[in-house]
């Protein structure tokens, strides 16, 4: 069967498929016209991201606070132009831009026979961070992702991230999924430190000194499948250049949390966030609902169900 013409294709598809042809330098510049509309003119969630900062580092000045604030904005303008670029980036250029630490474990799992689950958060450049390990492990990671509404954005993005073999994962199908490839030998990527919808179940953690609610299904899909786990984290070195390395997320002898490995990612992604804080997504709704007073982890989702009725 031909494959179908990019006319076909949505017209957001089509538009972004286009600008991912431009050159970087070029993407770049329009990135620094986007930091300007967004942080003076649009003002894009300042008040989320002052509120998130000022809450989370207490111990640094204003001035400090407005800086990491006004970084923040440029790299997310540039992660959005990256993002884009991702869809053309070459495998040389990826080589050359984002260098992997810490595979040699991953890759024993491997030799093993054995897949592995990547967690990561939102820092640095996760798309492409996803794009350059798949290169370096010569192994398809399938990425969980939740569909975007705007049918031409979802295809585009779906493209960036299966385009060095992965097949990525719809949220609710995840656990389906797993069990349809067990045969098959890939690595499962997901971004972990989303807000879960308030009527599920969640873990309730420390994270940046504030209660923070997790999804157990990390913690749970790990346990279901037995497979090794490992945490990715990313920085940025300089304008479009990043370090992502990997660290495995071990249970020791006598932890007695019920939730061991959601406790070492998040401790993981505190460490990583505290050293490189304008590379977290600050503008991201994060602490939207407060931890209920009166329950425990255990009991959560029980108690918020009755309380809801």
């Amino acid at each position: 069967m031909d494959r179908p013409k990019i006319c076909n294709f949505p017209p957001m598809y089509r538009f972004l498929t286009l600008i991912s042809k431009l050159p970087l330098s070029i993407l770049y510049g329009v990135s620094d016209f986007l930091y300007l509309i967004i942080y003076y003119i649009i003002r894009y969630r300042r008040p989320v991201v002052k509120e998130n900062l000022a809450l989370c580092f207490p111990e640094k000045s204003k001035a400090e606070k407005k800086k990491i604030a006004k970084q923040f904005y440029r790299n997310l303008c540039d992660l959005a132009i990256e993002t884009i670029k991702a869809h053309n980036l070459s495998y040389a250029e990826i080589q050359k831009r984002v260098e992997i630490k810490g595979l040699e474990k991953i890759k024993k799992c491997h030799d093993n026979g054995s897949p592995a689950f990547i967690f990561t958060g939102h820092t640095g450049n996760w798309e492409w961070m996803l794009l350059a390990s798949t290169m370096e492990l010569n192994y398809p990671i399938d990425p969980v992702y939740k569909p975007l509404k705007n049918k031409g954005v979802d295809r585009f993005i779906m493209e960036v991230r299966s385009r060095f073999g992965g097949t990525p994962i719809a949220k609710d199908e995840t656990v389906r999924e797993l069990v349809k490839r067990r045969k098959l030998q890939r690595d499962v990527a997901m971004v972990a430190d989303q807000l879960p919808i308030q009527a599920t179940e969640k873990y309730w953690a420390k994270f940046l000194g504030r209660d923070t609610a997790f999804y157990l299904g990390p913690e749970q899909l790990a346990k279901f499948t037995k497979w090794p786990v490992f945490m990715n984290s990313m920085r940025r070195v300089k304008r479009g250049h990043y370090i992502a390395e990997y660290k495995q997320i071990t249970v020791e002898d006598g932890n007695t949390s019920e939730f061991p490995i959601l406790d070492g990612y998040i401790n993981l992604l505190e460490k990583s966030t505290r050293e490189n804080p304008s590379d977290w997504l600050w503008s991201h709704r994060r602490w939207k609902y407060p931890k209920p007073m009166e329950a425990s982890n255990k009991d959560h989702f029980q108690k918020e169900e009755i309380h809801s009725r």
